[in-house]
């Protein structure tokens, strides 16, 4: 299968939008990361857009917390392949510190009937590890 590119204005339209977001494609057992938001650099403090893409195409979950890894990437492979529901809580490292992450998915169809995955992310507040009974409760 084919990388989907987005046409110029299209692209420049996605990334400069203040909206934390990323539309992905999966490609041969791979999520390839298609183009990114401005308020997804801002959200994960990311500076640097061709860095960004790097990460997300290479290394996607270097800040997530090691005890929310498996879950978050189950969920995404099962989103991928079957097309189920993507709604995910996870701890990310932003700025030194632990955000929970919410992200939510969806598919949507190009006109050439390319799938790709967009997923919006919203930052539901520092993570508080004197509360973590309470974390682990609300996302398993």
């Amino acid at each position: 299968m084919e990388r989907y590119r987005y046409n110029d204005t299209e692209l420049n339209l996605i990334e400069k939008s203040c909206l934390a977001f990323a539309i992905y494609q999966f490609i041969d057992h791979r999520v390839v990361t298609i183009a990114i938001s401005a308020g997804f650099l801002k959200l994960f403090d990311l500076s640097d857009r061709k860095e960004a893409y790097d990460l997300m195409d290479n290394d996607m979950y270097r800040d997530t917390h090691p005890d929310d890894i498996a879950r978050i990437a189950d969920a995404a492979v099962r989103f991928a392949t079957d097309g189920s529901e993507y709604d995910v809580t996870y701890r990310s490292k932003i700025r030194d510190e632990y955000h929970i992450i919410r992200a939510r998915g969806t598919h949507t169809y190009t006109d050439t009937g390319v799938r790709l995955a967009v997923i919006s992310y919203s930052d539901e507040g520092c993570y508080d590890e004197e509360s973590q009974d309470g974390y682990e409760r609300s996302v398993l």
